[in-house]
């Protein structure tokens, strides 16, 4: 059996300098710590597997994502093989999400990189070595659960592909229904 009064008598009798009679409460600890090495087995390996444990979940619990659903995305898009003309637009039967991070954000689907300005927005900017610029925005309208979305694109080739007319220069502006599905 380990004796406290043993060490918190002989603490202040020892010849310590300043220093250490300072920090001499870590002898007073000395008890509790080797008391530890004498708990049975069992409780030792519990008590280290809940802190493992604990310091496992802490980082899933702290940098968690905020990610909507959006659906139901319309709009109008004015683009450059139709001379610019608006016409009405949408994404037809998708599903984006938009993911807000602690330091940033994503949009799962695009290779485009975001930042994020505030609570509720992303600003990305995609573009190639080739003249490609690409400049998306994405804002959560949290009271109305809604996505106000804009997009420019400039300097693409249009190609028109029986299936879709893609790749054209086009500004456009959308808003879409959203659904909070990681908080």
């Amino acid at each position: 059996m380990i004796n406290s009064k043993f060490y918190a008598k002989n603490i202040s009798t020892m010849p310590l300098s300043y220093n250490m009679r300072k920090n001499a409460y870590i002898f007073a600890l000395m008890p509790i710590s080797l008391a530890f090495f004498h708990m049975p087995k069992p409780v030792i390996y519990i008590c280290t597997a809940m802190i493992f444990i604990a310091l496992f979940f802490l980082p899933v619990v702290t940098y968690a994502d905020e990610c909507w659903a959006v659906t139901n995305v319309k709009g109008y898009g004015a683009y450059a093989n139709e001379k610019y003309k608006y016409i009405e637009d949408g994404l037809v039967n998708s599903v984006v999400v938009v993911c807000f991070t602690e330091k940033g954000g994503y949009v799962i689907g695009t290779e485009t990189k975001f930042i994020k300005l505030g609570k509720s927005t992303l600003v990305g900017y995609a573009g190639s070595h080739k003249g490609n610029e690409l400049v998306e925005v994405y804002q959560i309208d949290r009271e109305n659960n809604k996505l106000l979305y804009t997009k420019s694109r400039v300097g693409t080739q249009f190609i028109d592909n029986p299936i879709a007319k893609i790749l054209s220069n086009v500004v456009a502006s959308y808003v879409g229904d959203v659904e909070r599905i990681i908080q």
